[in-house]
């Protein structure tokens, strides 16, 4: 099994809170993309790869890096239509802080279902009070090629794109519309994603991080 974890992004809206980008925030003392990576080899899980702004931007890391673009959300989606390996491909999203128990689901779910899979939360965190959140994605070259004709598209009328809108697309849902139906996984813990400072600093100040088993 493959895992792309998908680090290409700007982060504008974190702006450098704490000094560092929001995929290298400390997680109990530990860089949060070090932390996913450490996840994932502890469950023999080695064919990693994460998609970066430049080669080392986040520094030397323990797997192979491969440069993304990010002209929109769903460039992350179609950034590794070159990487898929032709078996299982699961997509992991680079903010986002991962319970041990997000991590034995998602590997569980996607060995056990067809793609496209999409896994994340419907309802609201308790500890950053966000609704809705995906966390990964199991893809195949089919739904790499839904990417690129959601992009193709829709760019000139969408000022969001992004896996839940590939999501919708691809169950034929309203774009703008939270609908929940087929290919989804609820994955309701304290695993959640930080686009903003304020998202990590409620994660902590309500006690996320003693929840993360």
């Amino acid at each position: 099994m493959r895992f792309i974890i998908m680090c290409a992004g700007s982060a504008e809206r974190w702006k450098n809170h704490m000094g560092t980008t929001k995929q290298m925030v400390p997680i109990n003392g530990e860089p949060m993309l070090h932390r996913t990576i450490r996840l994932l080899k502890e469950r023999d899980e080695n064919n990693i790869i994460v998609t970066v702004p430049s080669i080392n931007f986040y520094g030397k890391l323990p797997v192979p890096q491969f440069v993304g673009s990010n002209e929109f959300d769903i460039d992350k989606v179609i950034n590794v239509k070159n990487l898929i390996a032709g078996g299982k491909t699961i997509l992991l999203y680079g903010d986002v802080i991962f319970t041990e128990y997000a991590i034995d689901e998602i590997i569980q779910s996607c060995d056990g279902n067809p793609p496209p899979l999409f896994l994340g939360r419907y309802g609201m965190n308790k500890y950053t009070k966000k609704h809705g959140e995906l966390f990964a994605i199991y893809v195949n070259e089919k739904t790499i090629q839904k990417a690129i004709e959601l992009k193709e598209l829709h760019k000139e009328e969408l000022t969001r794109m992004g896996g839940w809108e590939l999501y919708r697309y691809i169950n034929n849902h309203p774009l703008d519309k939270h609908i929940i139906s087929e290919h989804f996984i609820d994955i309701h813990d304290a695993t959640d994603d930080f686009d903003y400072p304020e998202d990590y600093d409620n994660f902590v100040k309500n006690g996320g991080l003693d929840n993360l088993k």
